[in-house]
């Protein structure tokens, strides 16, 4: 077993964290650290199911003594100022730093992965911090990939993000109930930089990202215009057709679900599908599918806390273990 952290284990990604590396077959969890002082709370998102989950002592960050217990992975969920610091300080520590916390995606030193889209690019870099994408940029990269990998021709994307509060824990009930909020800050340049580094896509990325009053999952409005006309049975072959990566525990059974109800998927409904998978949640839904000349339309809903947080952190050290990288 590789002994692991959880950093940022108090927050609402943490805890899913903390939850899906209980009785991991590759990682013990032998320490979690938190910037808060208070104990783990119990959230009302959070699935139950794991003995002692609320009785996790948390403690101040200590590299030295994670070195001391022979920590060899980090999972970070830390916010943004404290995952500028301590994750390089775990990495100048001879530790590998997989995290969800976003400084450091963009640099060209740092790989950005999703396993399905982009897994081989592990090999290319020399970095012990690995980092998965925003939590938006998830959904759409995976559609996007999956339509590259059929060979559809893609010449310009259109995206529109609805996304739950679960994204923003800064928002309070008086702002956000009954409420859009139609800008999120920083969202929609991270959308497509992210996306373009992990496709490799050169394209004109248009998006618009909301903040909408669901508890969890984000939808995405995606239009995508192409070289020439595919049928709508040729788009839905391509999303169905992307694998998961099947040497990895928590990958889903099926990367991409297909709904054909014309109400469906529905952050209620669908967001922590397939319940039969290690880890539910990590599937992303596509419904709405449509075809009109040479724009490809559907919506998209991915799970924010789970594909888009804690379980595209854990299936990244799943990969790097697989690969034998974390030595």
């Amino acid at each position: 077993m590789i002994k692991a952290a959880v950093a940022g284990a108090s927050g609402i990604i943490g805890e899913h964290m903390v939850l899906h590396l209980a009785r991991h077959p590759f990682f013990e969890v032998v320490a979690y650290g938190s910037s808060r002082t208070e104990p783990l709370k119990d959230r009302w998102m959070l699935p139950q199911g794991v003995d002692g989950l609320n009785d996790i002592e948390l403690r101040p960050y200590s590299i030295q003594e994670l070195a001391d217990l022979g920590v060899r992975v980090v999972f970070s969920a830390l916010s943004s100022p404290f995952a500028e610091k301590y994750e390089l300080e775990a990495v100048s520590a001879g530790m590998h730093v997989i995290s969800n916390s976003s400084p450091f995606r963009l640099d060209p030193e740092i790989p950005l992965i999703i396993p399905e889209v982009n897994k081989g690019i592990v090999d290319k870099y020399t970095s012990k911090l690995i980092k998965n994408p925003n939590c938006t940029t998830t959904g759409v990269a995976i559609a996007i990939n999956a339509l590259m990998n059929y060979g559809i021709d893609i010449k310009e994307i259109y995206l529109t993000t609805y996304q739950s509060l679960s994204g923003d824990s800064s928002l309070t009930a008086y702002n956000s109930f009954g409420n859009v909020i139609p800008y999120i800050s920083g969202e929609e340049e991270k959308i497509v930089k992210e996306l373009k580094k992990m496709t490799g896509i050169e394209i004109p990325v248009n998006v618009h990202a909301a903040r909408v009053n669901v508890s969890a999952g984000h939808m995405e409005s995606l239009f995508i215009k192409t070289g020439k006309v595919y049928s709508k049975e040729e788009v839905i072959a391509a999303l169905e057709n992307l694998q998961p990566v099947r040497d990895l525990p928590s990958s889903p059974s099926r990367v991409i679900k297909i709904f054909y109800e014309k109400d469906r998927p529905q952050p209620i409904l669908d967001s922590w599908i397939d319940q039969k998978d290690r880890i539910p949640g990590m599937t992303v839904s596509a419904g709405r599918i449509n075809v009109e000349q040479n724009v490809i339309g559907m919506f998209i809903l991915v799970n924010n806390l789970i594909r888009g947080g804690a379980g595209g952190s854990i299936l990244n050290g799943e990969l790097l273990h697989y690969r034998n990288i974390l030595r």
